[in-house]
This record gives structure tokens, sequence and C-alpha cells, in this order.
């Protein structure tokens, strides 16, 4: 082995200077050698991950008004499990979810294709329904988009509805004219339906019918 001289250890210690003050000024700091193949790079495991957090209850609804959900966090998304029944012995299921911010929903391409578009919302919501009435041998069932709830009875009309408003000026996409009053018991609708601490849902129900619900927001 060659004995380094003065210079070499000037120029070794030079190089080591200069490399730790770039990676202080750039934080340029050495990664170890990995790939991203989903089976050898590092992974997290679930005991590491911070939990966010959630809330869970449930509400009788029975008059047509806007409710209010009181939290203590920033909600990304809600879970809708409903329950309504009607003046006849009508029993409708309903499962929905919403999700918080920036959305989209899909627009027609084609017979076969959907794309992302139309308005930009800063909620999107949507799910099922399935109603049977007191004897069981009617039946109804279809999808629901724009609202969490959205059940018409065997008369056509719109029985059940539950909406977590979105921007007035996008108002009408989920409330169109005559469907339900801008203000009046439902507040202001000038302002977004949810927020950090708080999320808004409108109900609309025909006389006789009581909407029960259970809420997972998170």
């Amino acid at each position: 082995m060659v004995p380094l001289t003065e210079n070499d250890i000037r120029r070794i210690a030079k190089e080591t200077l200069d490399k730790e003050l770039k990676n202080i000024k750039w934080s340029n700091f050495d990664t170890p050698r990995h790939v991203h193949n989903g089976k050898d790079a590092p992974r997290v495991n679930d005991a590491d991950v911070v939990v966010g957090r959630s809330a869970l209850g449930s509400i009788e609804m029975n008059n047509s008004r806007r409710y209010k959900l009181g939290l203590t966090f920033n909600p990304k998304q809600m879970l809708f499990l409903g329950v309504a029944t009607g003046p006849a012995g009508e029993r409708v299921q309903i499962n929905s979810v919403a999700r918080f911010g920036t959305g989209y929903y899909f627009q027609p391409q084609s017979d076969n294709s959907v794309t992302e578009g139309g308005l930009e919302l800063n909620v999107v919501q949507g799910g099922n329904w399935f109603m049977a009435d007191n004897g069981t041998s009617n039946f109804r069932a279809s999808v629901t988009e724009g609202h969490l709830a959205n059940a018409t009875g065997y008369g056509g009309a719109v029985d059940v509805r539950a909406t977590i408003p979105n921007l007035s000026t996008q108002a009408s996409l989920s409330y169109p004219s005559g469907e339900a009053p801008i203000t009046d018991n439902y507040g202001d609708r000038s302002t977004r339906g949810w927020g950090n601490g708080f999320v808004y849902v409108d109900v609309t129900l025909t006389a006789g019918w009581t909407l029960f619900a259970t809420f997972v927001v998170s």
C-alpha cells in the first residue's frame, strides 16, 4: 500500500468537505440503491402509519331541512348507510359515498366509454338504493349520482333525497328549479356544504317518510 502524501490528504479532506457542504446546501443526501418494482423496495408497516381521525353516528330525519355534522377535522370522504320508511310501509335501503375536494363526474363519450369532465365540483357523491312495498310484491332499484339519496316512489315522485350542497353557482346541478328551495329551511347555499369541522346534508322528504342514516366520516 502506497503511503498518502500530504497533498493526497489535503485533497481527500477538501473533497469530503465539499461534498458535505453540498449536501447541506441542496439537501442532496445519499439514497441507498433501490428499485420500485413493488417487491424489493422498502415498505412501510401498517403499525407505523398514523391513521386520520374519523367519526361515526346515526341520525333519524323526519323533516325536510339542513342537517349539520359537527367535526374536529377536515373531512375527506363520507359513507352514507341509510334506511327510509314510507307511510304505506315502504322500505328503502340506501348505500352511498361522498368524496370531498376537487372532483368531476364521468361524461359519456360513446356507447361504451365515459371520461372525467363537466363542472369542477368540490364534492362528488353517489350510490344506489332498493325499495320494497309493504307486501314485498313490488320492487324498485336504481343508482344515484349527484346525491347521497334520491329514491323515487311507485308514483314516480322523489320521496327521499339527501344531498351535500355544492357551491351556489353550481346548485342547479343537484337542485334543479322546483325540486328544493335555495334558502328557507335549508339555509344559505352561498358557501360549500363541507369544510374543516363540518358537513351539511340537505334532506327532502315527502310527507310521512322518515330517513334513518348512519354517517361514517373520515
